[in-house]
């Protein structure tokens, strides 16, 4: 499936001749955009384990100032639970981006969300993709700490936050995904 993805939306991939002129190196990049107004902070400090130690994948986290998450890249909606309390976006180059919006947030079973996308829906950056309510999320006993994670991490051989650890901003940058691929490749001459 992701094969068909990417080769639906193609890839802006520059290619180098390497020291062997039968290998070539590809070189993606690709930046995220802020899914939401808030206070940005490292993974490391999300309260759950999975999120906290990298299992997931690398990424970054939004304590949220309000309960809008939008789309931080062109792409694809991949996987939208019943519970709605997260989304899996496939972007056109290829990045796997998981927004989880609060902790263990499952639990509500969908109760204090709305999300306005459906599995397969191509969006663009900056669409409306969960409406939550926050105050009503906290006084059911959850936090509404947002991890964002690159579920794919392995395929980038970087991943920079390209922001300090302040005011995250719908549309600003807050990551910056470097791939790297080489394949063997005849040299057309």
């Amino acid at each position: 499936m992701f094969k068909k993805l990417a080769n639906l939306f193609g890839t802006k991939e520059q290619s180098t001749t390497s020291l062997d002129e039968n290998t070539h190196q590809s070189v993606a990049v690709e930046a995220l955009l802020s899914p939401m107004n808030g206070q940005l902070k490292p993974l490391t400090e999300v309260n759950d384990p999975a999120f906290a130690q990298g299992a997931m994948g690398d990424g970054i986290a939004i304590e949220p100032a309000e309960g809008k998450v939008y789309s931080p890249v062109n792409g694809v909606i991949a996987n939208t639970p019943k519970s709605k309390h997260s989304l899996l976006i496939i972007s056109e180059h290829g990045a796997e981006i998981l927004i989880h919006v609060g902790i263990d947030t499952v639990k509500l079973k969908g109760e204090h969300f709305n999300v306005p996308v459906t599995l397969g829906q191509q969006i663009k950056a900056g669409d409306l993709i969960i409406e939550f309510e926050i105050e009503a999320i906290k006084q059911s006993g959850y936090e509404v700490t947002t991890p964002v994670i690159i579920t794919n991490t392995a395929n980038y051989s970087k991943i920079d936050k390209v922001v300090e650890y302040t005011n995250a901003v719908v549309g600003h940058k807050i990551l910056h995904l470097t791939s790297c691929r080489d394949w063997n490749m005849r040299v057309k001459q």
